[in-house]
């Protein structure tokens, strides 16, 4: 998993915002 593609996958699964990391 990437970085950017991993983080917006498990902040969009857990959290309903975007990632901290872009």
């Amino acid at each position: 998993m990437g970085t950017m593609v991993g983080n917006s996958k498990w902040v969009d699964d857990v959290a309903p915002k975007p990632p901290d990391k872009e």
